[in-house]
């Protein structure tokens, strides 16, 4: 077993025996979503955040499935590496558990996402956002990949039937098929609001194709249709980009250029769910995403001024913003998540400029020093830690860019990997911590600490020479 795949051994050895729920009433195969490194227990009280992250949006008691996502597809495919059936039937007990009990019985929502998780003690939805009181917000925050689907559809179909039809519930409007990307869980109340981010519409598009292929009810593609109608009206006339949303409290309208790549991403997932009877719609919808793309690679990167911008003015394309490299926050994509995307339209489009967008931010990364550490705790903050998220997303790219170039050289794969290993591990422990490990002293789900397990899965699959067997990942979009 190569160093890669037994780091991550280690690691799922470890979350299977002590991230697993012992706390509250019912104990389950779920995953805590925040754990402490010291003692291997899930915190009793709360965390100081780290900075760019909301404190009412974290998991410290419970689990959050969306989290989990790609750490679920990691432990299969190590698995299937390692013929080590143990992982693979922690994440099969983990599924059997959630769908047949943590759905919401009147929506059919899921407790995941950005603000609501499953809490260990209360055995029920929660959040921490007291803003909204005792009502819980659905929000899909990321993909939900078709995999997922098939695997909630072979258990239950009813799971997927139901949280199809939850979805309507973003849906304020179903003439104009106005929708905002939260939507009330746990109440027969509508939502309300504007927040029409386009990545939501790519995230319900692909549920609705999925639950259409389990259920084969027509009307889910209706709804398809309905939301993509919804956007091909919104674009821009001259860039055909699509603005953040129809109400934003910026004084200048705004394209934030990963919303575009993330709905195309998912238009190109969505139509490939489809089968031929469904041609003329996966036509129209993969010439949408294609209109997106070529709107996102015209606009992310100036190569005269070998610049990269994540922001553009919505009616003038007026640069606005460049992301990050390192030190990613809420609600903004560094340089190498944009990157990522790029590549994973590169398969679909086979256009050179994304692949070589790619490789432009992947220079910048390779000569840019991670920000020195300032280890010392100030209340409510860590200043200069570098979340989990960064190392997560810089070795995806990675990864993906050695496979798709077809070199057969993992040599800045390999450094990258060793980076977040030693950035990541607490000393003498198995855990990867939620940012640099030296300031950082547990292990916590929202940091995207997934994304760093699956990318290291799909590296120990490349040293093998079978990276074939492990997919891509573009699930954070």
């Amino acid at each position: 077993m190569n160093k890669y795949l037994k780091r991550i051994s280690d690691f799922a050895e470890t979350l299977i025996e002590h991230g697993a729920d012992c706390y509250g009433p019912v104990s389950s195969p779920l995953f805590a979503g925040t754990i402490m490194t010291g003692n291997n227990r899930m915190p009793t009280g709360f965390l100081d955040s780290l900075p760019g992250t909301r404190a009412g949006d974290r998991c410290l008691h419970g689990n959050n499935l969306m989290h989990d996502l790609p750490l679920i597809k990691a432990f299969q495919a190590l698995s299937d590496l390692t013929g080590n059936n143990s992982y693979a039937k922690a994440v099969k007990d983990y599924l059997d558990f959630y769908f047949e009990n943590c759905p919401d019985p009147v929506t059919g929502l899921f407790p995941w996402g950005e603000h609501v998780f499953w809490h260990f003690w209360y055995e029920k939805p929660y959040t921490y956002a007291t803003l909204f009181e005792d009502i819980i917000i659905h929000d899909h925050l990321r993909a939900a990949p078709p995999w997922f689907w098939a695997e909630a559809a072979k258990r239950n179909p009813e799971v997927v039937r139901k949280f199809g039809m939850g979805l309507l519930r973003h849906v304020w409007n179903k003439d104009t098929f106005m929708y905002s990307r939260h939507a009330l869980m746990n109440t027969e109340k509508m939502t309300s609001g504007t927040f029409n981010f386009p990545r939501h519409a790519g995230f319900y598009i692909v549920d609705w194709c999925c639950a259409y292929n389990t259920v084969k009810d027509p009307a889910f593609l209706e709804f398809c249709d309905s939301i993509v109608e919804h956007h091909l009206s919104r674009r821009h006339s001259e860039y055909k980009y699509l603005k953040l949303c129809d109400h934003h409290p910026s004084a200048t309208p705004e394209c934030v250029l990963a919303q575009n790549s993330s709905l195309a991403l998912s238009l190109f997932d969505a139509a490939d769910t489809l089968d031929e009877s469904q041609e003329k719609r996966k036509k129209l919808w993969r010439e949408f995403a294609a209109e997106l793309a070529l709107a996102f690679i015209g606009h992310v990167w100036n190569s005269r001024e070998e610049k990269i911008y994540s922001k553009v003015e919505f009616a003038t394309s007026r640069p606005l913003e460049s992301p990050n490299i390192w030190q990613s926050s809420y609600g903004k994509a560094l340089a190498c998540d944009l990157a990522v995307h790029s590549l994973g339209l590169f398969r679909h489009i086979r256009d050179k400029r994304f692949l070589d967008f790619a490789g432009n931010v992947l220079e910048v990364y390779r000569n840019t020093p991670l920000p020195s550490v300032n280890r010392t705790f100030k209340s409510h903050s860590y200043f200069n830690v570098v979340p989990a998220h960064d190392f997560g997303s810089f070795l995806n790219l990675e990864v993906d860019y050695a496979d798709i170039t077809g070199k057969n050289n993992w040599t800045h794969a390999i450094a990258a990997a060793d980076l977040a290993i030693e950035q990541l591990t607490p000393a003498g422990k198995s855990w990867f911590t939620a940012g640099t490990a030296t300031g950082v002293p547990w292990y916590e789900s929202g940091l995207d600490v997934a994304r760093v397990v699956y990318s290291l899965v799909r590296l120990g699959a490349a040293v093998d020479g079978k990276i074939a067997s492990v997919p891509p990942d573009y699930q954070w979009r």
